[in-house]
């Protein structure tokens, strides 16, 4: 992503786009999806990585986010990908 300085291109993306079930085409037109920068993902640095957000930022940020830091809460959490995930999938074909 660095690299090629367009967001979103890297495995984060790659997930994000796997759970919306859009093709990068489709998630990089305007027309259809806003990225947009939130510095709310990097606090410092931790013992095993980067910090996790303030307390009082957590609750609105999304527990959709595909970082790899999140995987562990994925699993931990079915719900997200038996329910969440499939909603979502069908919410984002119905507006494309």
């Amino acid at each position: 992503m660095h690299e090629t300085e367009i967001r979103w291109n890297d495995a984060s993306g790659r997930k994000l786009r796997e759970w919306l079930n859009v093709d990068e085409a489709t998630f990089y037109e305007s027309l259809f999806f806003s990225i947009m920068s939130m510095g709310f993902c990097y606090p410092g640095k931790g013992i095993s990585g980067d910090l996790s957000p303030t307390a009082r930022l957590w609750p609105f940020m999304a527990s959709s986010n595909p970082s790899p830091r999140n995987q562990n809460w994925v699993k931990v959490n079915p719900w997200f990908t038996e329910q969440a995930i499939p909603e979502l999938k069908k919410r984002i074909g119905e507006f494309l």
